[in-house]
């Protein structure tokens, strides 16, 4: 028996695990090449523009508390 045909621990010949990688890599560059579907780019658009908000809302808080309570004033220049 050679190196090639001998069964490797996941029982896998060196050509079966040779051919099975290549095939696997051409499904994966097809996959990789196709276009995200609108829907992806939706939720993913909806969900940067959620931790956008997410990002101010501390500086917003942040400026309230500057201001005296009730008032709107801004006690940060006295």
């Amino acid at each position: 028996m050679t190196g090639a045909d001998r069964p490797s621990d996941a029982g896998l010949n060196t050509f079966a695990r040779t051919r099975l990688g290549t095939h696997l890599r051409a499904m994966y560059d097809a996959v990789v090449q196709q276009p995200v579907p609108d829907q992806f780019r939706d939720l993913i658009a909806r969900l940067e523009a959620g931790e956008a908000r997410a990002a101010e809302a501390p500086r917003a808080e942040a400026q309230e508390t500057d201001a005296a309570p009730g008032t709107g004033i801004d006690r940060r220049g006295a």
